[in-house]
Parts: C-alpha cells; sequence; structure tokens
C-alpha cells in the first residue's frame, strides 16, 4: 500500500502546468501604523510609487520625482482603499519599535513615524492599507508622458536559487518558508509571478547545484521541463562581511540576461533583485505609445461558443501590445479580428504565448499583405459615415452585424438559444458599440495597406 501511495505522489508532482499570470499592477498594499490623514497620505505616495514601478517595470522611474509631479495629486488618482489585517504583524517587535519612536520624538524629530516602518520593516504594522488606482487614467498619462507601458499579463518566472552559508550550498524550494516567503513578497512587490521548485528526487537528479551558483541558465533546462513556466532563471545568493550579495542569470532568446546586486539585508537583497530583473523584462516585454506599429490581422478558429467569442475579444483588448480591436466578420467558428498594435507583432506573439489562451497555428503561416487578394475596408453590411465635422464613424448597420457576427459563430441564430442569451446579446452589443466606434477609427486611420494575417486556435479550456 505504502508502495502504491509513493508512486502515486510521484507521479501527481512530476507535471506542474505553469500559466503567465495577470497581476494587479494598478493596485498596492503599503503598511500604516494608524488610521490617520497622515499616514493614509503617507501610504498614498508609497502605493502610487509601487504602481508606477509595476506598470513601467521600471523601479527608477518611481523615484523620478520631476517626473511624478507630472501625475498630479495622489487622491485624485485613488479609485479606492481599504485597511486590511497585516498577517506579518509582529507584537513584540511593534513594542520594540514604540520605544524607538518615543525616543525619536523626544528628540523632536516629526518624521518618527516614516523612520519607524523604514528602520523596523511592515511587520511592526498591525494594518496594512490596500490602494487602487484609476488604470485608465494611469494607462493615459504613462502613454503622454513617453514612458514603457508593462500590461498586467506577464510571464511566470521559475526560479532556481543556491543559497551559501557557511561555505555550504543548498538549493532553495518551495518548502523553504523563510526564504520563499521573502521571494515571493519582493516579487508581488514589483509586479512578477515568480515561483521556486519543489526540491524533491526528481530536481535533485537532474540538476548541479554548483552548476547553478556558476549561474549558467542551461544547468536547469531539463528540470524545469515539467514546470512548463514561461521562463527560467538560475541565482545564487550569499552574505559576505554582513552584507547580502545576489546575482542571477536567464536566457531570453539568444541573449544571455544577467545582474548583481548587494543590500544590507535578506529582504532587501531580494528586493533589489526583483526590482533588476523587472527593469530586463520590462525592456524587453513592455510597449511604448510613440511605437505604434500599424494594423495586424488575427484569424481565430476553434470559437464554438457564446462565451468563447466574449473571452477570446476580451483577451485580445487586454494585452498591452493593442491598442484598438475590431470584429471584421465570422465565417463558422472563426473570428477574423482587425487590430492596431502597439509595439511590434513580435511583442503580441510573445504575450499572446504567454497568455496561453490562444495558440499559434503554425500549419498556416503568417500572410504578409502584398500577398492577399483584395479587400472591402468594411466587412458586408458596414458603411462608413461622416459627421458634420469630418470625422470617421461606423454608421448604424454596424449594430446588426456584430449580433449577426456573434450569432453565427455560436449558433444563436436558433429561437431557442436566442431567447435564452438575449441579454447576454443586449450587454454585449452595448459595450461593443461604445468602443468599436473609436477602434474603427484607429484601423482606418492606418491607411489602405493590407496587414500581415496570424492564424490562431482558441483554447477554451484553459
Amino acid at each position: 500500500m505504502f508502495k502504491f501511495l509513493f508512486i502515486l505522489v510521484l507521479s501527481l508532482s512530476s507535471f506542474f502546468a505553469f500559466s503567465a499570470e495577470r497581476i494587479k499592477i494598478y493596485e498596492a498594499q503599503v503598511p500604516v501604523l494608524d488610521q490617520s490623514a497622515e499616514q493614509r497620505a503617507l501610504a498614498f505616495e508609497k502605493a502610487f510609487r509601487s504602481v508606477i514601478q509595476k506598470v513601467t517595470g521600471k523601479a527608477s522611474l518611481a523615484f523620478d520625482e520631476e517626473l511624478l509631479e507630472q501625475f498630479g495629486a495622489r487622491q485624485n488618482l485613488v479609485k479606492s482603499y481599504v485597511y486590511l489585517n497585516n498577517p506579518e504583524y509582529n507584537r513584540s517587535k511593534a513594542q520594540e519599535a514604540e520605544s524607538e519612536r518615543a525616543q525619536m520624538l523626544a528628540d523632536g524629530n516629526g518624521e518618527s513615524l516614516t523612520k519607524a516602518l523604514a528602520l523596523f520593516g511592515k511587520d511592526i504594522a498591525e494594518n496594512l492599507i490596500q490602494v487602487s488606482f484609476s488604470g485608465s487614467v494611469l494607462e493615459r498619462k504613462v502613454q503622454a508622458l513617453g514612458l514603457p507601458f508593462w500590461g498586467g499579463l506577464r510571464p511566470e518566472l521559475l526560479l532556481w536559487v543556491v543559497y551559501e552559508k557557511s561555505s555550504n550550498r543548498s538549493l532553495l524550494s518551495s518548502s523553504d518558508n523563510f526564504h520563499a516567503e521573502s521571494i515571493v513578497s519582493a516579487s508581488k512587490e514589483v509586479g512578477l509571478p515568480v515561483f521556486l521548485p519543489v526540491g524533491d528526487l526528481e530536481d535533485f537528479s537532474t540538476i548541479d547545484v554548483n552548476e547553478i551558483w556558476g549561474l549558467f541558465p542551461s544547468a536547469v533546462d531539463e528540470a524545469s521541463v515539467r514546470y512548463k513556466a514561461d521562463l527560467n532563471l538560475v541565482a545564487k545568493v550569499s552574505q559576505v562581511n554582513n552584507v547580502w550579495q545576489g546575482a542571477w542569470a536567464m536566457n531570453l532568446g539568444a541573449s544571455l540576461a544577467s545582474g548583481r546586486v548587494t543590500e544590507s539585508s535578506y529582504r532587501a537583497m531580494w528586493l533589489a533583485l526583483m526590482r533588476d530583473l523587472s527593469s530586463e523584462l520590462s525592456d524587453r516585454y513592455s510597449v511604448l505609445a510613440s511605437t505604434q506599429t500599424g494594423s495586424y490581422k488575427v484569424r481565430v478558429s476553434g470559437v464554438n461558443t457564446f462565451s468563447d467569442y466574449v473571452q477570446a475579444r476580451e483577451h485580445l483588448r487586454s494585452l498591452s501590445t493593442v491598442k484598438a480591436v475590431v470584429l471584421e466578420s465570422v465565417d463558422f467558428d472563426v473570428l477574423n479580428f482587425d487590430l492596431v498594435l502597439l509595439g511590434t507583432p513580435e511583442q503580441f506573439d510573445q504575450q499572446v504565448a504567454f497568455g496561453r489562451k490562444l495558440q499559434r497555428d503554425l500549419s498556416v503561416p503568417v500572410m504578409l499583405g502584398s500577398e492577399r487578394g483584395a479587400e472591402p475596408p468594411f466587412p458586408t453590411g458596414e458603411t462608413e459615415t461622416r459627421s458634420s465635422d469630418g470625422d470617421s464613424s461606423v454608421g448604424q448597420e454596424q449594430e446588426s452585424v456584430i449580433l449577426y457576427s456573434a450569432s453565427s459563430a455560436t449558433g444563436l441564430d436558433s429561437p431557442s438559444s436566442a431567447e435564452a442569451s438575449v441579454k447576454d446579446t443586449e450587454t454585449l452589443a452595448t459595450q461593443e458599440i461604445e468602443t468599436r466606434g473609436n477602434d474603427a477609427a484607429e484601423i482606418r486611420d492606418q491607411g489602405t495597406a493590407k496587414p500581415p494575417v496570424a492564424h490562431y486556435i482558441w483554447r477554451s479550456s484553459l
């Protein structure tokens, strides 16, 4: 019986399916010593800087005072906030900090609350404040200022770390609570989904600790296969003369990326390392409003239900590399979308791959515009109208095209299913009409050149 259970456990642990995680880039949690207006204002500022770091991927921008002034008063950017219990609260440490704070007050130090948090860490705070900022306002401002914008869909990172203590080297795993907590906490603060391996027999049979210490990313290629993470990286940490040192390396396509940090504390070292890593990945995956590359056509097959249609459309709209999305037409279970991209088609493909909702159909090559036949500028049933001020817009017939497209792709043309889904259809149409006019204008602004066409398969089970 024991042998059977042991084999079963090994079988279950031999496969891990990770996929890109959507990070809440407009939200941050920061510690507060009380619920006073003073502490709330300080928390808004700290949360705002944390969000800027997440949105851009660049910690340096979160400390650029001249730049941050251009965002205006922080309270005007806050959408909501709520106080929470701090799970890391340490009562005895808080009492020690209170004594120190009392001494600061006695010395006439007006910044005692802020300094106490800086000296003792967030575990002296009994409460946290969770602040949510307006995503639409921040995104527009970031793009207007020409800053990099990195959306919430990010690659999951599998981190192989070797920790050296007293000349002994060991692989850190997800079960090493103290280390795992420090790593995950730092990664969440900068907006990176990072995970550690389980560190079981299968891992140790395929890795060499010394090769990881040498920062050879290929040393974990075989061991990483079962985790199915988007990216793998190796790192090493140690303490030398009371200074914590960390270094990392990873393969990004054909290039090797790496970095080194030193800090006075273990947690600070991991935060610095994650910021360094975030900056490197932002250079690769973030987009700039100034790098708009024109239109791109996407054909999505395997759309068999109304829900699939809605999810596929919203998934495309949620990608930071996509500025505009218009459903051009429907051919049975195939949706034909017109997109306007921010960044390059390669960046779009990378984001799509990370999301794992759309799978590139490699049996059909990307068709360049020059290889395609003539097509009308609008799908059948749509008309272009111009208002008195000369602005283009899609005519009234557009609404029927939207509803017909959804119906023909999902079987809603039958009376029974149409009645059952009428509310969903009306809601969808309203949402579509609100955004489609602007998106259609973006598409037309790209000119008459025929864009490339890429083929994808919708993976509705994920």
